[in-house]
């Protein structure tokens, strides 16, 4: 019995297995990086309301925070003004939600 080549069909099977496990352990670390762009799009958003509402920058608080969070790769979920401090939540993607609050 001749069993040539089954070396290379095992390592090939390996390799094929590897590939998969390594692309399933991609998935939440893809997950956490997007998590991570959304609160950072939220962050930049509340900063830049909040220095638009104290005059800093030209512009209406809430739209200046759509324009960043834009910017971004985001879509500005909401925003909400209480006294000196801006409350966004951003969206990205169709279910990633973050939130920031910034302000005096």
């Amino acid at each position: 019995m001749r069993e040539e080549g089954s070396g290379t069909v095992i390592m090939v099977a390996v390799i094929a297995l590897l590939l998969m496990v390594f692309s399933l352990a991609q998935l939440p670390v893809r997950t956490l990086i997007e998590q991570a762009r959304a609160e950072v799009a939220a962050d930049q958003a509340a900063v830049a309301a909040t220095n638009s509402l104290r005059g800093f920058n030209t512009g209406v608080p809430c739209e200046v925070a759509a324009f960043v969070s834009r910017q971004n790769g985001a879509r500005l979920a909401r925003c909400r003004i209480v006294e000196n401090n801006v409350s966004v939540s951003v969206l990205l993607g169709s279910r990633i939600v973050a939130e920031a609050t910034a302000g005096i």
